[in-house]
């Protein structure tokens, strides 16, 4: 792997356990140039455990359309990960990052975290009020200049929580 050191970061006052694991699909160039994946951590919050699962799936790659049926194919396999290593831990767990598809944008790829029993907590709170906050912006320098460009603005990052954790 050529990979660029692109990974998964979370910074932390408290004391971690963590492990990364590589996605198992992915587009070519995403293989050879990048590391997706996600990053699962634990930590106790005033003696209470708590699970962080950060994840960047897959945005198409540089010569594929990031909503593309083939792409929400890689995601939903990504997806599928990163709840089979939620389902790994028996505390409250939070799924946060560059999930690549939300309302309205990979819709069903978006609709995985909640079929497996996870809020997006950002709807949770704000409503139909936060549909309009966006998180990628072609706007931005570093999107102008690159491949997704013609992409609308839209929210694809997120953090979501299992929904019998939000008591």
């Amino acid at each position: 792997m050529i990979g660029l050191e692109n990974d998964l970061m979370l910074l932390s006052n408290r004391p971690i356990r963590w492990a990364l694991h590589r996605f198992r699909s992915g587009t070519l160039d995403e293989r050879l140039f990048d590391r997706k994946g996600v990053m699962a951590v634990e930590l106790d919050v005033d003696g209470q455990p708590l699970a962080l699962l950060n994840m960047h799936t897959t945005a198409g790659g540089a010569f594929v359309h990031p909503e593309s049926k083939r792409i929400d194919r890689i995601r939903a396999d990504q997806i599928g990960q990163i709840l089979d290593c939620a389902a790994q831990f028996g505390q409250p767990t939070l799924i946060l990052g560059d999930l690549n598809a939300g309302t309205g944008v990979s819709q069903g790829n978006y609709d995985l975290l909640a079929a497996a029993g996870f809020v997006d907590v950002h709807a949770h709170c704000n409503g139909p009020a936060g549909e309009a906050d966006v998180t990628w912006d072609p706007e931005t320098p570093l999107n102008a200049r690159g491949p997704h460009r013609p992409s609308p603005p839209q929210r694809i990052d997120h953090v979501f929580m299992r929904a019998a954790d939000l008591a």
